[in-house]
């Protein structure tokens, strides 16, 4: 069981970074602006804190509770565009879904019969903040690189 765990660890964090990699998709599931400061960093700063947390599946909560936070304060609420608060509240909702915007989880190796299954929700916690501290972490490089561009006048 260690060395699935071990494993699949491994396969997470890989993953995390691979999925948060390519802007469009990354987008399309967290509603995030990539061409834009949407939401700002100081609001994908907070939610990393808040992520950094969870550390079991039962630790959700304090996310429900940040974003309920969120949406009682308009003037933060207003810096998340569309559907991206309810995005990151589907993740914690329904926790298949992390395992979906991995991918290929169906594939990663086990040693066990039910060991797949056990791992999910033993680890579910540490997928979640990995997905969305890559997320976080790739939205930041991107707009740092259109700035980038912007300054040095080489944007398309």
């Amino acid at each position: 069981r260690q060395m699935e765990k071990s494993l699949w660890t491994d396969e997470i964090r890989r993953a995390a970074v691979l999925c948060a990699a390519d802007q469009r998709p990354r987008q399309k599931f967290l509603k995030w602006n990539v061409d834009k400061d949407e939401p700002p960093m100081t609001q994908l700063g907070a939610l990393r804190d808040v992520v950094q947390q969870v550390k079991t599946a039962d630790d959700v909560q304090l996310v429900r509770n940040w974003i309920t936070r969120i949406r009682g304060n308009d003037r933060r609420n207003e810096k998340w565009p569309g559907q991206s608060l309810q995005e990151i509240e589907a993740l914690v909702s329904n926790r298949d879904l992390v395992w979906q915007q991995l991918g290929g989880v169906d594939t990663w190796p086990v040693l066990t019969a039910d060991g797949r299954e056990k791992l999910k929700y033993e680890l579910w916690a540490l997928a979640f903040r990995s997905l969305i501290d890559a997320c976080v972490r790739a939205h930041k490089r991107h707009l740092e690189d259109l700035n980038r561009k912007k300054d040095d006048g080489t944007e398309n």
